[in-house]
Parts: C-alpha cells; sequence; structure tokens
C-alpha cells in the first residue's frame, strides 16, 4: 500500500486501475503519514486517510466545503479525542460510563438551554470537590427539581440559604432539624413525624381542640407532648 509523507498542504489526484467491469476503476485514496495534523487547508480525495505519526492520531477528510477541508478525529475503542469545540446538531448526544465535563478547565460549563429540559440519569455530583461556586438554574425562571422519588438530598457542609422564596415541605414528609430549638408549623400530629430539637414548639394549622393546636419536644426526636391552650 502506498503511503506518502507530506510537510505542506496536500493536493492529491484520484488514482484508477483497470478493471473487468469497465476500463478503469477508481482506486481508494492512498494515506497520508505526517509529522503533524491536517489543517483546513489539507485538500485530498473524500475520505482520505490522515496519520499523524508523531501523536498516533488518526483523521478521515470528510468534506472539503468553500475551499475548507474538514477533518475528522479518528477514535479507537475506549480513546479520547480532543476537541476545541464540538458542535451537534441536532442532537441528542447519548454518553454511557464515567462522563467527566471539564473537570480540569477553569471557564464556565453549560449544559442544557433557556427552552428545554435537561435530565441526568444515575448519580450525579455537582461540584463536589471543586472550591467555586455552583449555580444551579441561577439565570432561569423554570423549576428546579433535586432528588428523587426515594432517595435523599444531603448538604454536607454549609448552610442552605434562600434570598428569595420560601421551603414549602409536603404536610405528610418526614422533618428532620438539628440544632437549637426552633418553631414548627404543620398539619396533623408532630408524632413519629416531625423531628427537632428538645423544646421546639409545633403549631398544628388543623388543631381543633384545647389538646390538638400546640405541643412540645420532650426527647430531641419525634416525639411531642400537646400542650393544653385555651378554648
Amino acid at each position: 500500500m502506498l503511503f506518502r509523507r507530506e510537510a505542506m498542504s496536500v493536493r492529491q489526484r484520484q488514482n484508477v486501475a483497470y478493471g473487468l467491469s469497465q476500463p478503469l476503476i477508481p482506486e481508494a485514496p492512498a494515506p497520508i503519514a505526517a509529522h503533524r495534523s491536517p489543517t483546513t487547508t489539507d485538500y485530498a480525495a473524500i475520505g482520505t486517510v490522515w496519520s499523524n505519526t508523531i501523536t498516533s492520531q488518526v483523521y478521515i477528510l470528510a468534506s472539503i466545503i468553500a475551499n475548507v477541508a474538514t477533518w475528522v478525529l479518528v477514535t479507537a475503542g475506549g480513546g479520547a479525542g480532543v476537541f476545541a469545540s464540538l458542535t451537534v446538531t441536532p442532537g441528542p448526544i447519548s454518553l454511557t460510563g464515567t462522563t467527566t465535563i471539564n473537570t480540569a478547565g477553569a471557564a464556565a460549563t453549560s449544559i442544557g438551554n433557556a427552552a428545554s429540559t435537561t435530565t441526568i440519569l444515575g448519580t450525579v455530583n455537582v461540584n463536589s470537590t471543586g472550591a467555586g461556586a455552583t449555580n444551579i438554574n441561577g439565570a432561569g425562571t423554570g423549576a428546579v427539581t433535586i432528588g428523587n422519588a426515594t432517595g435523599n438530598v444531603t448538604i454536607p457542609a454549609g448552610n442552605l440559604v434562600l434570598t428569595n422564596g420560601d421551603i414549602s415541605l409536603n404536610p405528610t414528609a418526614v422533618i428532620e432539624w438539628r440544632g437549637i430549638s426552633s418553631i414548627f408549623a404543620g398539619t396533623g400530629s408532630p408524632n413519629g413525624a416531625v423531628f427537632a430539637p428538645q423544646g421546639s414548639l409545633f403549631l398544628r394549622d388543623d388543631g381543633s381542640s384545647t389538646s390538638t393546636r400546640a405541643y412540645i419536644n420532650t426527647d430531641g426526636g419525634t416525639t411531642w407532648t400537646a400542650i393544653t391552650t385555651a378554648s
């Protein structure tokens, strides 16, 4: 097989061979071996293979449009290609296995857009080891859902700060509160359902008698004693 070694931009001619079905049969373009990667001004027959013998990278010429040659990097199974930029239209992109996105880069990384929904399945670590700020839908106006139907949302360090808005909890949800005694409110009895520091108060929204309107936590857990109120 013929290999060509080029130092400058190349322009190949299509080779032909004698055949039986027709006088001349076009041959596959000869591979190019060079000590560099191809550029947009390296022209050859579509489908030509370019091998960078220094980096052991292989490219295939996909198209030449408006005198701009597009060479596509070919990666072996398990290998990784490095792109300065990558646009997939219309998509989607399916990623299997461990996927690393901009873990070492200093630039901002955006996933999703302003109009569509971005769905991520499996375990998701958001800035688990980074020192920078993490913004989830920081500039958007749509709803943000964290967690799933059965898993927990854990903040191992730091505080949960709400600049605007409130925290809304399902009345049947188990609430765990750790720290100083506080005042809670909700529907239904807090016994066995609301975790709070000892001495905390629970004001029941649907209380209808002197013994169902208010409770005090007595064990720093989920045990509450009703406080008798005036009728």
